[in-house]
């Protein structure tokens, strides 16, 4: 379906309605969330692509947390049928620190290696993140709960999800 605006956040059901993805950009590439059943996996779409199989660190940076986050570049298909549009993303693995700093809504650069030796940094909003993944039919993984921006005990429970 196409991408609903909501603030800096584009939301797109996918084919199906098995999932839905969540995206904003800025210059250097995209930053988003595919979430399907509670259970989301973020993702990096680098501007200048990346090499399909290859893993990347990724340096997330926000006013409250600095991490690596390792990242693994893969084709995606926007379709089922054949001849959809195919796209490279980086699926990162799951992180704390960079969940905890998306549900306070901070401001994340996350500065992604090319194979050139040069580095991308995809700098966006997290602010609004949480309530479109609840208006895109309550998706929002528990880690993103208020409660779970408040304690840093309490474990995430975002894990990779089923890409498309």
């Amino acid at each position: 379906s196409p991408p609903v605006d909501t603030g800096n956040w584009s939301v797109r059901q996918h084919e199906g309605g098995e999932s839905v993805e969540l995206v904003t950009r800025d210059e250097a590439g995209a930053f988003g969330a595919i979430c399907s059943q509670g259970n989301c996996v973020l993702f990096i779409e680098p501007a200048n692509g990346c090499d399909p199989g290859s893993v990347y660190p990724v340096m997330a940076n926000s006013a409250s947390v600095v991490a690596m986050v390792e990242s693994a570049c893969q084709l995606v298909t926007e379709s089922r049928r054949p001849g959809g549009a195919i796209r490279t993303l980086a699926t990162m693995a799951p992180s704390e620190a960079l969940i905890m700093s998306i549900a306070s809504g901070e401001r994340i650069a996350l500065a992604f290696p090319q194979t050139e030796g040069d580095v991308d940094v995809v700098s966006v909003e997290t602010h609004g993140l949480r309530q479109a993944l609840r208006d895109a039919g309550g998706l929002a993984p528990a880690a993103l709960d208020s409660q779970g921006a408040k304690s840093r005990s309490s474990r995430p429970t975002t894990r990779p999800a089923a890409v498309y």
